[in-house]
């Protein structure tokens, strides 16, 4: 059996993560948006967010609704595990509950007190990594085998 290090769960939370992503599409909305720009900008972040969110369609050539993950959630047909620290400016954790709110089933939430974006297994290593471990295990027994 392969020794679990905490590279090797890393590399696979990542490739997890690219592959709910990928199912997306890429996802952006108003609220990480104003979010991102609040930490850099302040207060000032809810009147300059609008501005940027304007120029999405003529650069990208695709509406900001097309860039919804809330609403692009629901057609994932696999397991989804949402994760978020309780401190997370990026994504907040009211966001997250929307995103999770909106998933089908299977799916699973966690929220780990005190982390922030980047920093979950920091504040919960063995659980974090108990639970990622569980997780890609659902995965692994959700792909069907080949014949």
């Amino acid at each position: 059996m392969r020794r679990v290090t905490k590279r090797w769960l890393q590399r696979i939370a990542a490739l997890a993560i690219a592959s709910i992503l990928i199912g997306l599409g890429f996802s952006l909305y108003a609220g990480p948006i104003t979010n991102r720009m609040r930490m850099r900008f302040g207060g000032t972040a809810p009147l300059l967010a609008p501005l940027l969110i304007w120029q999405i369609e003529p650069r990208l050539g695709i509406g900001p609704d097309r860039l919804r993950p809330v609403r692009a959630i629901a057609d994932v047909r696999s397991p989804v595990f949402i994760l978020c620290g309780s401190t997370d400016q990026h994504a907040t954790p009211a966001e997250s509950q929307a995103l999770f709110s909106a998933a089908s089933e299977p799916r699973e939430f966690w929220q780990v007190i005190g982390a922030a974006h980047v920093d979950l297994h920091r504040f919960a290593g063995h659980e974090y990594e108990r639970r990622i471990i569980e997780f890609l295990a659902t995965l692994n027994r959700a792909q069907p085998r080949p014949q």
